[in-house]
């Protein structure tokens, strides 16, 4: 078993989870721990990330993990301020940059703010259509419906 399998793929209720010994292995413990309600677990492991990283992709990529914990706990104001922190991070990476944005458009849509949320939705699409990634496809279109549909823009 593998840390993606656990956090994206086939595997996703293993329990404990193996060791990481990479910083990237960190925050994959910590979605895979977080998607099974394990928050203690992953926000550890997202500081020890922090600590070991101190800025870069992989630090936003940890941002946005612990911004969406907190939006699950319908705390959009709060995540709001780790997704920009999120973005200044990503750097050129397309797929961090991504990730942070698509947040900001679903820390917006839960305080009601449907043309900040569309925006940073904008900026998401062209990144995500250059990365060519599954999960980010997926969380775009999943933002973009929930706009949809609090903007009365969907099929009736």
């Amino acid at each position: 078993m593998t840390l993606s399998a656990a956090a994206f793929g086939a595997d996703p209720g293993c329990w404990p989870l193996p060791a990481a010994s990479t910083p990237a292995e960190l925050w994959l413990r910590a979605v895979a721990a977080g998607g099974q309600g394990r928050y203690g677990s992953a926000l550890a492991d997202l500081a020890e990330l922090c600590r070991a990283q101190r800025g870069g992709p992989l630090v936003s990529l940890a941002h946005s993990t612990r911004a969406s914990f907190l939006r699950q706990l319908g705390w959009h104001t709060r995540a709001r301020r780790w997704d920009g922190r999120a973005v200044a991070l990503a750097g050129d990476d397309r797929d961090a940059g991504a990730d942070a944005l698509i947040g900001l458009a679903a820390d917006a849509l839960g305080v009601g703010r449907s043309a900040a949320s569309a925006r940073a939705l904008d900026r998401a699409t062209a990144l995500v259509t250059d990365s060519g990634s599954a999960r980010l496809g997926v969380r775009l279109a999943w933002v973009a419906a929930e706009l949809a549909m609090v903007s009365r823009r969907g099929p009736a």
